[in-house]
């Protein structure tokens, strides 16, 4: 088992939820990188999905000043896009909106 799997059956993802939607930006730009980085790992990814990361993400990217930081941006982008090899959830990030999201991450990054 590695260790992205063992801290997610630790309960990882809830705590990690919970402070991405404090607004605070140090700590939401963490957040964006343990996901960007939890989201590696093939066997978490569909738990991800399943414990509506995928909004979280959004509303990450959406945010107001931390948001449009290059660094979290990327980190939003790497998480969406590992997770969306995770076959069987794509109807669901399409419905959430990943593919708007991904591409306002494209689109700021050209300008």
């Amino acid at each position: 088992v590695g260790c992205r799997q063992t801290l997610v059956s630790m309960g990882a993802l809830t705590a990690l939820i919970s402070l991405a939607q404090m607004g605070d930006d140090p700590t939401s730009l963490r957040c964006s990188l343990a996901f960007a980085n939890l989201s590696c790992e093939p066997t978490v990814q569909g738990i991800m999905i399943e414990q509506d990361v995928l909004p979280v993400l959004k509303h990450l990217s959406d945010g107001y000043s931390i948001s449009y930081s290059e660094d979290n941006q990327h980190y939003i982008a790497k998480a969406l896009c590992n997770l969306s090899c995770h076959v069987g959830f794509e109807k669901k990030m399409i419905e959430q909106d990943c593919v708007k999201t991904l591409m306002m991450i494209g689109m700021v990054r050209v300008v």
